[in-house]
């Protein structure tokens, strides 16, 4: 059977209580911990859906703005016993980074499917009311630029 463990972690990296998640920063093997706030886990076709938009959502990191990912959510994907991912997603600049061999891989969240990815893992876990004004004004800015951007061309 699958299962998702649904993390929302404290986005500053910093562990002070014997709850934490594993934050993977680069290839070279950074990694720091940071407590978890809350958890859910989901099963069944709650479970499948996430995994779904996982699957779709990895796209490989091109020219994608970076905020040094600091994540809202960490995930842990088992099938039974056997787990297949663990990553954390950082909803402010739309990457996950996953551990892989050797060490870990970031990738951007796809564009047609942030919304959907952000919105299921919101209403699953919810974010504080900080995190989710913080997450409106990134959208905003990011908008922005694409209008800006769009107005040039």
């Amino acid at each position: 059977m699958k299962t998702v463990e649904i993390h929302h972690v404290d986005r500053k990296c910093r562990a002070s209580t014997p709850w934490t998640f594993p934050v993977r920063w680069s290839s070279a093997g950074g990694v720091c911990a940071t407590d978890i706030l809350g958890t859910r886990t989901i099963t069944g076709r709650e479970a499948d859906l996430l995994q779904r938009l996982f699957e779709k959502a990895f796209v490989p990191l091109e020219d994608n703005t970076l905020c040094g990912h600091y994540p809202n959510y960490g995930l842990r994907c088992f099938d039974g016993d056997a787990l297949i991912l663990e990553t954390t997603v950082c909803l402010s600049c739309a990457n996950w980074i996953g551990a892989v061999a050797g060490g870990a891989e970031r990738f951007c969240i796809a564009p047609e499917i942030f919304g959907e990815l952000s919105s299921e893992l919101q209403r699953l876990v919810p974010l504080s009311a900080d995190e989710s004004a913080e997450l409106e004004r990134v959208s905003e800015m990011q908008r922005a630029l694409q209008d800006q951007s769009g107005r040039k061309a």
